[in-house]
């Protein structure tokens, strides 16, 4: 399964036209967490990354472990 259909779309959020993508729904699946976070593992793994940044609690849950697994 994608991960994109794990990924809840909120249509016109906060406001008409905007199609707001929720990503708590992939946090609450375990197997798509656990997906997600082997994809952008795989997607970098080969760069030299010396800092990860992760922005507010959602990036944070996955910028944690992206950091771990890349060393």
């Amino acid at each position: 399964m994608s991960i994109k259909s794990k990924i809840r779309t909120i249509e016109n959020y906060p406001i008409d036209g905007v199609m707001f993508r929720d990503i708590t729904t992939l946090f609450k699946d375990p197997d798509g967490l656990h997906e997600a976070i082997d994809l952008l593992v795989e997607r970098y793994k080969d760069m030299k990354i010396d800092k990860i940044a992760a922005i507010e609690a959602r990036g944070f849950l996955l910028g944690s472990p992206l950091a771990y697994l890349l060393n």
